[in-house]
């Protein structure tokens, strides 16, 4: 990504007298410029949000560059994520439901989106079919739900008790050979949920962190909150 006075000044050159468009011209030769001015629009816009609301439509058929390219950013910032997806009445002209094609999207967000949990928030909506039948009600529940989600916090007695029965039925190892012990957890904040393990380690193998915060995401209903670890090793020096 370019800087963003560098790509404004592009941006300033392209409208400008020095480069008319003309009925004519190809309107390929701009897409580039126009798909980088939303990607800062929206990772500006980004900064001072707390949710991030990822509208697809349904003729894409997958998520765009610049989707997972804001997907990844509102993960980087600790922001919560709903997918919506557009268009749903064109879906529903090829026969298939609503339901189906929230279906179809959430599958695709365990593969691209995983990091927001296995549960992330999907809304199929129509924007032409109204509030009510085209499910902007629907989102807004879905909105307001996500947000509590995301200021959610957990007793630590609730969060050792999960702790306990979730490491009884696996055992992990360290790259050592020794196995991976985790005495105790804690919640340190909120906005977004950053828990503090304390363990036998000074970090989490890669796999065992990612079956940990799976795991919390859904036991919690956290999906499309992004979960953060703090890990302190307790050995003595």
């Amino acid at each position: 990504l370019r800087p963003r006075k560098e790509l404004l000044l592009g941006t300033r050159g392209l409208l400008s007298s020095e480069k008319s468009v003309g009925p004519n011209d190809d309107p390929s030769e701009f897409y580039e410029s126009i798909e980088e001015m939303s990607l800062v629009s929206g990772l500006s816009a980004l900064r001072f949000s707390q949710l991030l609301l990822l509208v697809v439509e349904s003729t894409q058929g997958r998520f765009t560059k610049l989707e997972l390219q804001l997907a990844q950013k509102c993960l980087k910032e600790g922001r919560a994520l709903i997918v919506v997806a557009n268009k749903r009445d064109i879906i529903r002209q090829d026969g298939v439901s609503h339901s189906q094609y929230e279906k179809g999207i959430r599958e695709h967000c365990q593969r691209y989106l995983k990091d927001f949990g296995a549960d992330v928030p999907v809304v199929a909506c129509a924007g032409i079919e109204g509030s009510e039948k085209g499910g902007v009600r629907r989102l807004m529940h879905e909105v307001i739900r996500t947000h509590d989600a995301w200021s959610t916090r957990i007793s630590t007695g609730k969060l050792n008790e999960w702790l306990q029965d979730t490491l009884a039925s696996r055992s992990f190892l360290l790259p050592t050979g020794k196995p991976l012990k985790v005495k105790y957890v804690t919640q340190e904040r909120s906005r977004p949920p950053t828990f503090i393990f304390f363990t036998n380690t000074k970090k989490f193998p890669k796999p065992f962190e990612t079956y940990l915060k799976s795991r919390l995401q859904h036991d919690f209903a956290l999906g499309g909150v992004p979960v953060r670890f703090v890990v302190r090793d307790t050995r003595k020096k």
